[in-house]
Protein backbone atom coordinates (compact mmCIF):
# COMPACT_ATOMS: atom_id res chain seq x y z
CA UNK A 1 0.00 0.00 0.00
CA UNK A 2 1.32 3.41 -0.92
CA UNK A 3 0.85 6.35 1.36
CA UNK A 4 0.39 9.78 -0.19
CA UNK A 5 2.92 12.35 0.94
CA UNK A 6 1.41 15.09 3.09
CA UNK A 7 0.65 18.26 1.17
CA UNK A 8 3.03 21.14 1.66
CA UNK A 9 1.61 24.55 2.54
CA UNK A 10 2.36 27.04 -0.20
CA UNK A 11 2.40 30.62 0.99
CA UNK A 12 0.48 33.36 -0.79
CA UNK A 13 1.23 37.05 -1.24
CA UNK A 14 -0.90 39.59 0.59
CA UNK A 15 -1.83 42.26 -1.97
CA UNK A 16 -4.57 44.89 -1.79
CA UNK A 17 -6.11 43.38 1.32
CA UNK A 18 -6.37 39.87 -0.12
CA UNK A 19 -4.29 36.72 -0.06
CA UNK A 20 -3.25 36.12 -3.65
CA UNK A 21 -1.94 32.81 -4.93
CA UNK A 22 1.40 33.34 -6.60
CA UNK A 23 2.03 32.43 -10.23
CA UNK A 24 5.72 31.94 -9.51
CA UNK A 25 7.47 29.19 -11.42
CA UNK A 26 9.98 28.65 -8.62
CA UNK A 27 9.35 27.96 -4.93
CA UNK A 28 11.75 27.85 -2.01
CA UNK A 29 11.52 25.34 0.83
CA UNK A 30 11.26 26.72 4.36
CA UNK A 31 12.76 24.27 6.82
CA UNK A 32 13.12 24.03 10.57
CA UNK A 33 16.86 24.60 11.15
CA UNK A 34 16.83 22.27 14.17
CA UNK A 35 15.17 19.26 12.55
CA UNK A 36 15.29 19.96 8.78
CA UNK A 37 11.51 19.47 8.76
CA UNK A 38 9.82 21.05 5.75
CA UNK A 39 7.49 23.75 7.09
CA UNK A 40 6.16 25.36 3.91
CA UNK A 41 7.16 26.70 0.52
CA UNK A 42 7.47 30.35 -0.41
CA UNK A 43 7.02 31.68 -3.96
CA UNK A 44 9.89 33.43 -5.67
CA UNK A 45 7.51 36.05 -7.03
CA UNK A 46 8.14 37.69 -10.37
CA UNK A 47 7.94 41.30 -11.47
CA UNK A 48 4.21 41.34 -12.24
CA UNK A 49 3.35 40.38 -8.67
CA UNK A 50 5.74 42.96 -7.26
CA UNK A 51 4.11 45.58 -9.47
CA UNK A 52 0.66 44.57 -8.23
CA UNK A 53 1.75 45.23 -4.65
CA UNK A 54 3.30 48.57 -5.60
CA UNK A 55 0.19 49.68 -7.49
CA UNK A 56 -2.08 48.69 -4.60
CA UNK A 57 0.02 50.79 -2.24
CA UNK A 58 0.06 53.73 -4.65
CA UNK A 59 -3.73 53.59 -5.06
CA UNK A 60 -4.26 53.62 -1.28
CA UNK A 61 -1.83 56.47 -0.66
CA UNK A 62 -3.81 59.65 -1.57
CA UNK A 63 -6.66 58.93 0.85
CA UNK A 64 -4.39 57.63 3.62
CA UNK A 65 -2.07 60.61 3.27
CA UNK A 66 -5.01 62.97 3.95
CA UNK A 67 -6.20 60.98 6.96
CA UNK A 68 -5.41 62.93 10.17
CA UNK A 69 -2.53 61.47 12.24
CA UNK A 70 -4.88 60.98 15.17
CA UNK A 71 -6.99 58.67 13.01
CA UNK A 72 -4.00 56.97 11.39
CA UNK A 73 -2.73 55.66 14.72
CA UNK A 74 -6.01 54.08 15.79
CA UNK A 75 -5.32 50.79 13.94
CA UNK A 76 -1.89 50.71 15.57
CA UNK A 77 -3.45 50.54 19.02
CA UNK A 78 -5.37 47.50 17.81
CA UNK A 79 -2.22 46.05 16.24
CA UNK A 80 -0.34 46.44 19.52
CA UNK A 81 -3.00 44.50 21.40
CA UNK A 82 -3.13 41.90 18.64
CA UNK A 83 0.60 41.28 19.01
CA UNK A 84 0.28 41.12 22.78
CA UNK A 85 -2.51 38.54 22.53
CA UNK A 86 -0.57 36.35 20.12
CA UNK A 87 2.99 36.87 21.36
CA UNK A 88 3.50 33.22 22.38
CA UNK A 89 2.14 31.92 19.07
CA UNK A 90 4.35 34.25 17.06
CA UNK A 91 7.39 33.42 19.20
CA UNK A 92 6.89 29.71 18.48
CA UNK A 93 6.78 30.45 14.75
CA UNK A 94 10.05 32.41 15.03
CA UNK A 95 11.62 29.45 16.84
CA UNK A 96 10.39 27.03 14.19
CA UNK A 97 11.64 28.91 11.14
CA UNK A 98 14.64 30.78 12.58
CA UNK A 99 15.97 28.46 15.28
CA UNK A 100 16.37 30.90 18.16
CA UNK A 101 15.11 29.93 21.59
CA UNK A 102 11.54 30.66 22.64
CA UNK A 103 12.78 33.20 25.22
CA UNK A 104 14.82 35.04 22.60
CA UNK A 105 11.90 34.99 20.19
CA UNK A 106 9.60 36.55 22.79
CA UNK A 107 12.21 39.22 23.56
CA UNK A 108 12.37 40.04 19.85
CA UNK A 109 8.61 40.48 19.75
CA UNK A 110 8.74 42.77 22.79
CA UNK A 111 10.96 45.10 20.73
CA UNK A 112 8.46 44.86 17.86
CA UNK A 113 5.59 45.81 20.17
CA UNK A 114 7.61 48.71 21.61
CA UNK A 115 7.99 50.16 18.11
CA UNK A 116 4.23 50.01 17.58
CA UNK A 117 3.76 51.79 20.92
CA UNK A 118 6.21 54.54 19.97
CA UNK A 119 4.57 55.04 16.57
CA UNK A 120 1.27 55.72 18.36
CA UNK A 121 2.86 58.99 19.49
CA UNK A 122 3.16 60.29 15.91
CA UNK A 123 0.52 63.05 16.39
CA UNK A 124 3.04 64.71 18.74
CA UNK A 125 6.30 63.57 17.13
CA UNK A 126 5.24 64.63 13.63
CA UNK A 127 4.51 68.23 14.60
CA UNK A 128 6.49 70.89 12.78
CA UNK A 129 7.67 74.28 14.01
CA UNK A 130 8.04 77.87 12.87
CA UNK A 131 10.47 80.65 13.70
CA UNK A 132 9.76 84.28 12.92
CA UNK A 133 12.64 86.45 11.65
CA UNK A 134 15.20 83.66 11.41
CA UNK A 135 17.00 86.27 9.29
CA UNK A 136 16.03 89.78 8.21
CA UNK A 137 12.70 89.56 6.43
CA UNK A 138 12.74 85.77 6.55
CA UNK A 139 10.42 83.52 8.57
CA UNK A 140 11.06 79.79 8.81
CA UNK A 141 8.45 77.05 8.88
CA UNK A 142 8.97 73.30 8.96
CA UNK A 143 6.22 70.81 8.12
CA UNK A 144 6.66 67.05 8.30
CA UNK A 145 4.84 65.31 5.44
CA UNK A 146 4.50 61.70 4.29
CA UNK A 147 6.70 60.59 1.41
CA UNK A 148 4.46 58.15 -0.45
CA UNK A 149 4.91 54.42 -0.95
CA UNK A 150 7.51 52.91 1.38
CA UNK A 151 9.06 49.46 0.94
CA UNK A 152 11.05 47.50 3.51
CA UNK A 153 13.40 44.62 2.68
CA UNK A 154 14.10 42.71 5.87
CA UNK A 155 16.62 39.97 6.79
CA UNK A 156 16.35 36.49 8.25
CA UNK A 157 17.91 37.01 11.68
CA UNK A 158 14.96 38.84 13.31
CA UNK A 159 11.79 37.64 11.53
CA UNK A 160 9.40 39.52 13.84
CA UNK A 161 11.28 42.62 14.94
CA UNK A 162 12.90 44.38 12.01
CA UNK A 163 9.72 44.73 9.96
CA UNK A 164 8.36 46.77 12.86
CA UNK A 165 11.28 49.18 12.66
CA UNK A 166 9.49 50.45 9.55
CA UNK A 167 5.87 49.30 9.35
CA UNK A 168 4.23 51.27 12.22
CA UNK A 169 6.15 54.48 11.52
CA UNK A 170 5.43 54.38 7.79
CA UNK A 171 1.72 53.89 8.45
CA UNK A 172 1.42 56.43 11.27
CA UNK A 173 3.17 59.15 9.26
CA UNK A 174 0.77 58.76 6.34
CA UNK A 175 2.68 56.52 3.97
CA UNK A 176 1.59 53.23 2.46
CA UNK A 177 3.75 50.16 2.89
CA UNK A 178 5.13 47.21 0.91
CA UNK A 179 7.00 44.54 2.86
CA UNK A 180 9.46 42.03 1.46
CA UNK A 181 10.36 39.69 4.34
CA UNK A 182 13.28 37.32 3.96
CA UNK A 183 12.34 34.35 1.82
CA UNK A 184 14.17 32.23 4.39
CA UNK A 185 11.82 33.15 7.28
CA UNK A 186 8.51 34.46 5.91
CA UNK A 187 6.16 32.55 8.23
CA UNK A 188 6.21 35.03 11.12
CA UNK A 189 5.14 38.05 9.09
CA UNK A 190 2.68 35.90 7.15
CA UNK A 191 0.95 35.17 10.44
CA UNK A 192 1.12 38.84 11.46
CA UNK A 193 -0.63 39.83 8.24
CA UNK A 194 -3.25 37.13 8.81
CA UNK A 195 -3.96 38.69 12.20
CA UNK A 196 -4.05 42.16 10.67
CA UNK A 197 -6.56 41.07 8.05
CA UNK A 198 -8.79 39.45 10.67
CA UNK A 199 -8.67 42.04 13.39
CA UNK A 200 -7.09 45.40 12.63
CA UNK A 201 -7.79 46.83 9.18
CA UNK A 202 -11.23 45.90 7.93
CA UNK A 203 -10.59 47.13 4.40
CA UNK A 204 -7.68 47.28 1.99
CA UNK A 205 -5.72 50.36 2.90
CA UNK A 206 -2.22 51.33 3.94
CA UNK A 207 -1.27 47.74 4.70
CA UNK A 208 -3.10 46.32 1.71
CA UNK A 209 0.10 45.10 0.16
CA UNK A 210 2.78 42.60 0.98
CA UNK A 211 4.86 40.61 -1.44
CA UNK A 212 7.74 38.15 -1.29
CA UNK A 213 10.38 37.64 -3.88
CA UNK A 214 13.81 36.12 -3.68
CA UNK A 215 16.76 38.45 -4.06
CA UNK A 216 18.03 38.45 -7.62
CA UNK A 217 19.97 41.39 -9.00
CA UNK A 218 17.96 41.40 -12.23
CA UNK A 219 14.59 41.51 -10.45
CA UNK A 220 15.78 44.03 -7.87
CA UNK A 221 16.98 46.33 -10.65
CA UNK A 222 13.63 45.97 -12.40
CA UNK A 223 11.86 46.63 -9.13
CA UNK A 224 13.75 49.92 -8.72
CA UNK A 225 13.78 51.16 -12.31
CA UNK A 226 10.48 50.05 -13.81
CA UNK A 227 7.92 52.85 -14.44
CA UNK A 228 5.55 51.43 -11.84
CA UNK A 229 8.18 51.12 -9.13
CA UNK A 230 9.29 54.73 -9.60
CA UNK A 231 6.46 55.57 -7.20
CA UNK A 232 8.64 54.36 -4.35
CA UNK A 233 9.83 57.24 -2.20
CA UNK A 234 11.74 55.25 0.41
CA UNK A 235 13.29 51.76 0.38
CA UNK A 236 14.84 50.93 3.76
CA UNK A 237 16.76 47.66 3.87
CA UNK A 238 18.46 45.70 6.61
CA UNK A 239 18.99 42.53 4.63
CA UNK A 240 22.25 40.87 3.61
CA UNK A 241 25.42 42.79 2.84
CA UNK A 242 25.30 41.52 -0.75
CA UNK A 243 21.75 42.76 -1.25
CA UNK A 244 22.44 46.08 0.46
CA UNK A 245 25.48 46.76 -1.72
CA UNK A 246 23.51 46.03 -4.87
CA UNK A 247 20.56 48.09 -3.63
CA UNK A 248 22.78 51.07 -2.79
CA UNK A 249 24.64 50.93 -6.11
CA UNK A 250 21.40 50.67 -8.07
CA UNK A 251 19.48 53.33 -6.14
CA UNK A 252 22.33 55.84 -6.52
CA UNK A 253 21.65 55.84 -10.26
CA UNK A 254 18.07 57.00 -9.67
CA UNK A 255 18.77 59.31 -6.72
CA UNK A 256 16.59 57.44 -4.22
CA UNK A 257 16.69 57.88 -0.44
Amino acid sequence: MTVAAPSVTKLSNYINGQWTESRASKWLDITNPATAELLAQVPLSEAAEVNAAIEAAAAAYPEWRRTPPEDRIQPLFKLKQLLEDHVDELARIITLENGKTFTEAKAELRRAIENVEVACGIPMMMQGYNLEDVARGIDEIMIRQPLGVVAAITPFNFPGMISFWFLPYAIATGNTFVLKPSERVPLTMTRVFELIKCGTWSVAGPLGCGCRWRYRSTLLSYYIFSPRSMIFRSIPSDDTTRLSRHLLATICLSVRK
